[in-house]
């Protein structure tokens, strides 16, 4: 429920959907969302993956769409990704890259793959 507070924080900060907060082992976090490159989701558990860490959660699929919005994609029932990390989309993968030059395979699922791909695409043509 902590994640909720964040939220309507959030709002009323005027910062709606620019921050990730979540509590982990009784340690607060805070990630702007520009920073994830993707998100897994494997059951309750919850892996936010930045350029250079990797943070773990405990969230339902509700409280993580509260948190995220529509600021990630999401291209399959277990992953949301930020379409700037975006170097590849394939028939049924994304090539993500990060800055030290490493790439990571992101599967897309054929229910989510027409939106995503037209997501992805959208805010890359539109990213001030």
């Amino acid at each position: 429920m902590d994640e909720i507070f964040f939220y309507f924080l959030s709002i009323l900060t005027g910062a709606v959907h620019k921050r990730f907060s979540f509590k982990f082992n009784k340690v607060d976090y805070s990630i702007p969302l520009r920073d994830i490159a993707y998100i897994e989701k494997n059951k309750r558990n919850v892996f936010i993956h930045t350029d250079r860490e990797k943070y773990c959660a405990i969230l339902s699929i509700k409280e993580l769409l509260v948190i995220i919005g529509e600021s990630l994609v999401r291209v399959h029932n277990s992953f949301w990704v930020n379409a700037q990390y975006v170097r590849e989309i394939r028939n049924n993968h994304l090539l993500l890259y990060f800055s030290d030059k490493s790439n990571i395979y992101i599967p897309i699922s054929k229910s989510y793959k027409l939106q995503a791909r037209k997501s992805i695409l959208f805010q890359l043509n539109h990213k001030a």
